[in-house]
């Protein structure tokens, strides 16, 4: 360690080593600070990502749209969307969460969730979860709260019955309190207004969103497209000048090196 404790002794003494040493250690933080917004931007880019589109004609979706969004790449998973309300009563109160219901295909490819009974099945997730919680009374305490429950329902105003509530955490969107539930692909062709597209990777340049587009599709949730976009950008940004700041610093160090004064 002899050449620590000379380089130390060097330090004191002289002022140029000071600022070689400052700007190795500030190059050293901006390049440790890229790589961590590169690792950052590699999860956002394999996180798939979901769109909710509609069609600019009057006509509404059609099979050639739905057959274009099965042959862009990195699509995963399409289906007719609707939008419906549920009524939830059991024995402890009643509950009105809303309804996506989307092909049987979708549930199993983009959330991974495949029929498991006679019944029918809604899932929610974990915002409706809790909404279920507080609307039965478990929030104030008592009966220790379940992970799924048999309930009487009326969806979208019609059909009614008893159906089997099942939480799932994992997979699907979680940012407002939805019910998903199988809907049957005849009556979805023919009544959905929307449709359901999943992506299992996001591209860096905003190539996706302008292919939907130019099939003449338009984005329902477009605010939260464009934030994630934003980001995307935001950090691109933030890693080319972290690489170019280091890239100084380090280049500062080594011109001190050289020429600077003792």
């Amino acid at each position: 360690m002899k050449w620590w404790s000379k380089f130390w002794k060097i330090r004191k003494q002289k002022d140029k080593v000071k600022l070689m040493l400052l700007f190795i250690l500030l190059g050293i933080g901006f390049f440790g600070h890229l790589i961590y917004e590169g690792i950052c931007l590699y999860q956002i880019t394999i996180t798939p990502a979901e769109y909710i589109l509609t069609s600019y004609d009057s006509a509404g979706i059609t099979d050639k749209q739905m057959k274009e969004l099965w042959e862009l790449e990195q699509v995963s998973a399409v289906s007719h969307q609707q939008e419906l309300s549920l009524e939830l009563a059991g024995r402890r109160g009643k509950a009105s969460l809303t309804c996506l219901e989307i092909s049987q295909s979708y549930l199993e490819n983009a959330y991974g969730i495949q029929s498991c009974s006679s019944m029918q099945v809604f899932y929610v997730n974990q915002m409706a979860y809790e909404e279920l919680l507080r609307n039965m009374g478990y929030m104030e305490g008592g009966e220790t709260p379940k992970e799924n429950w048999n309930m009487g329902y009326v969806l979208g105003g019609e059909e009614s019955g008893m159906a089997k509530i099942i939480l799932v955490t994992e997979g699907v969107p979680n940012d407002q309190p939805y019910a998903f539930h199988e809907g049957n692909s005849v009556r979805l062709a023919k009544h959905s207004p929307a449709i359901r597209v999943q992506v299992s990777q996001q591209d860096l340049d905003g190539m996706q969103v302008q292919r939907f587009q130019q099939s003449g599709l338009e984005i329902v949730n477009n605010t939260e497209v464009e934030e994630t976009l934003f980001r995307r950008e935001t950090m691109l940004l933030q890693m080319k000048y972290d690489c170019i700041i280091a890239v100084l610093c380090l280049l500062s160090a080594g011109c001190l090196k050289k020429f600077g004064k003792s």
